[in-house]
């Protein structure tokens, strides 16, 4: 179903979804419907027609995505009021990103570098590490 129709009859379908949602939520069982992807190419770099130059990307359905984002939202509430997150975490929280934790790394790398300390710093490129796994142990034809 398209975004459009699901806002457009949200009125009438907001009780009932909320009540799957939450029935989903209680008994831990998550509506199999919701599981079904449309698997599309997205090209990472080169030729699209070289598969190894493309990654799948799933398409879920809509619903299925404002279930992700409900539960996202009540874990990360959930966290962030028993304060289980270090003040350092960057990712899936409110007001951070990716470049505050480089302005976070420059801040301290540049700290260590005024007070004549060795600085280290590991990187790693995981752009082709989906390339890495044997996909046939996860997907049985």
């Amino acid at each position: 179903m398209s975004t459009r129709v699901i806002r457009d009859c949200l009125p009438v379908i907001l009780g009932p979804l909320t009540e799957i949602i939450n029935c989903s939520l209680s008994t831990n069982i998550f509506p199999t419907a919701w599981k079904l992807e449309e698997v599309i190419p997205l090209l990472k770099e080169g030729d699209y027609k070289v598969a190894s130059n493309n990654r799948p990307l799933s398409l879920l359905s809509v619903v299925s995505k404002v279930y992700e984002k409900i539960v996202l939202e009540q874990f990360t509430d959930y966290l962030v009021s028993n304060n289980r997150l270090t003040s350092h975490q960057s990712g899936n929280k409110k007001y951070h990103s990716t470049e505050t934790l480089n302005v976070l790394i420059t801040d301290s790398i540049l700290e260590s570098m005024d007070k004549k300390q060795l600085t280290a710093i590991v990187l790693l490129d995981l752009s082709k590490a989906f390339d890495s796994i044997n996909h046939n142990l996860y997907y049985k034809n």
